[in-house]
C-alpha cells in the first residue's frame, strides 16, 4: 500500500490551515493549537472546567514498604481539590526506584488488576511509576449517568449541555490534578512525565496531554476512535456502536448528533488530537487482532502529523512510506509506533517496547 495515496483517499483536513485559510507555522502554531482544541472540545469530548483553585494532598501511607528487594519503595496519597459541590478526593499509589536519582515518571490511568503493570521491569528501567484506577476518579458508567464520582461533583442529575465534558475529559481532568500534585515533589523529574493508559484510557492520556503541557509526553495504547485512529475511511468502532453500548458517554452530547453525518463531512479528525501532542514525543501502540481497533488508521494518523513535527525541525515519525510489521518498532523520532500480533489488551510486550522509546526520548 501506498500510505501517500492512501492519505489522499482519505482527504482529511489539514491541521496546517488555520480556520481563516492562513497557513501554519511554528510562530502562530499556538494559535492553531487553540483552534483545534476548540473543534475537538466542542463537537467530541466536550469543554474542560478551568483548574481547581486548590489542590491538597493527604498522606494514608508514608513509604509504606520497600519492594523488589529494596529495589523501591511505595506510599499512597489522595489528592484532594475543589469542585463546584465541594472537596472531592481519590488516591493514587506511587512507586520510586531507591537507586534513580530524580526518576522520569509514568503516569498510569489504570483498569486495575484486569492490565496487570509488569511493576519490576518499570522499575529496573529506571522509571517512577504514579498509578491511578480509574474509577476512583469517576465511575465508568453508561447512557449518560454522570451521578456518582467526579462525574457527580460537576453533573450529576441534570441533562448536560451539548458541549459539556463526558468520560475521557473527566478521567484527563484527574490526570491534570495529579500532575497539580506531582510538580511540588523534588524527589522525580517534573519535566519528564508521561500519561500512559489503555483502549478508552488511551484516549484519555492523548487528550490529557493534548490540553496540558506539563506532560512531557502521551501514549496511547489502542487508543482508535477518539484516540489516535483516522476516523475518515477507518473501520472498527464508530458512532453507532458508541452509542448501542451506552458508551457515548466518554464525549459529549454533540458527539451523538453525528451518528448519520458522512465522515468526510465531520468537523473533526484524530491527526487533529495528535497534531496537539506536537512537538512533544508521543507513542502509539495498536494489535493486529484487534476488532474494534484499525491499526493502519492509527498509523495514517501519525504519517499524516508527523508534518506538524517537521515544521517544528523535529524528526517525528522516522519510518518508510509503508506500514510497519508487526513486532517492527518504529522509536528513533518524537513519534512512535508499535504493532505487535494479538488481541485488545497492553501487555508486557507494549510495555517494554514503550518504555524503550521513552529511554530514547529523554
Amino acid at each position: 500500500m501506498n500510505i501517500k495515496e492512501e492519505l489522499k483517499k482519505r482527504n482529511l483536513p489539514d491541521v496546517l490551515l488555520m480556520n481563516n485559510g492562513d497557513i501554519v507555522t511554528e510562530k502562530n502554531w499556538i494559535q492553531r493549537k487553540k483552534e483545534l482544541l476548540e473543534i475537538l472540545s466542542e463537537n467530541l469530548f466536550g469543554h474542560t472546567p478551568k483548574p481547581p483553585k486548590k489542590v491538597d494532598t493527604i498522606e494514608e501511607t508514608a513509604n509504606r514498604h520497600k519492594i523488589f528487594g529494596g529495589k523501591a519503595k511505595t506510599e499512597i496519597r489522595r489528592i484532594v481539590f475543589d469542585t463546584p459541590k465541594g472537596d472531592y478526593s481519590f488516591p493514587v499509589e506511587i512507586t520510586i526506584p531507591t537507586s534513580t536519582k530524580k526518576p522520569p515518571v509514568i503516569l498510569y490511568l489504570s483498569f486495575g488488576t484486569k492490565y496487570p503493570v509488569p511493576e519490576e521491569e518499570i522499575i529496573d528501567r529506571g522509571f517512577a511509576l504514579v498509578t491511578v484506577y480509574y474509577e476512583d476518579i469517576t465511575p465508568d458508567t453508561v447512557f449518560g449517568d454522570f451521578t456518582s464520582g467526579l462525574s457527580g461533583m460537576f453533573i450529576g442529575d441534570r441533562d448536560r449541555a451539548l458541549n459539556e465534558w463526558g468520560l475521557v475529559g473527566i478521567w484527563a481532568y484527574g490526570a491534570s490534578r495529579i500532575m497539580d500534585y506531582l510538580m511540588t515533589r523534588e524527589d522525580i523529574n517534573t519535566e519528564r512525565i508521561c500519561v500512559a493508559g489503555h483502549s478508552r484510557l488511551g484516549k484519555t492520556a492523548l487528550w490529557a496531554r493534548a490540553q496540558d503541557d506539563r506532560f512531557y509526553m502521551a501514549y496511547g495504547n489502542n487508543s482508535n476512535y477518539g484516540g489516535c485512529g483516522i476516523i475518515r475511511g477507518h473501520i472498527g468502532e464508530d458512532i453507532p456502536a458508541f452509542m448501542n453500548i451506552g458508551s457515548y458517554n466518554f464525549f459529549c452530547e454533540k458527539f451523538k448528533s453525528f451518528i448519520d453525518t458522512p465522515h468526510s463531512d465531520l468537523p473533526y479528525d484524530m491527526h487533529f488530537l495528535m497534531a496537539c501532542q506536537a512537538p512533544g514525543p508521543v507513542f502509539i501502540t495498536g494489535a493486529t487482532n484487534d476488532g474494534g481497533m484499525d491499526p493502519l488508521s492509527e498509523f495514517l494518523s501519525m504519517f499524516e502529523t508527523n508534518r506538524v513535527y517537521k515544521m517544528f525541525g523535529k524528526n517525528g515519525l522516522i519510518s518508510s512510506e509503508k506500514m510497519p510489521n508487526a513486532g517492527e518498532p518504529l522509536i528513533d523520532g518524537e513519534m512512535g509506533f508499535y504493532i505487535r500480533d494479538g488481541k485488545h489488551f497492553m501487555s508486557r510486550e507494549d510495555w517494554n517496547v514503550f518504555m524503550d522509546f521513552f529511554q530514547r526520548n529523554l
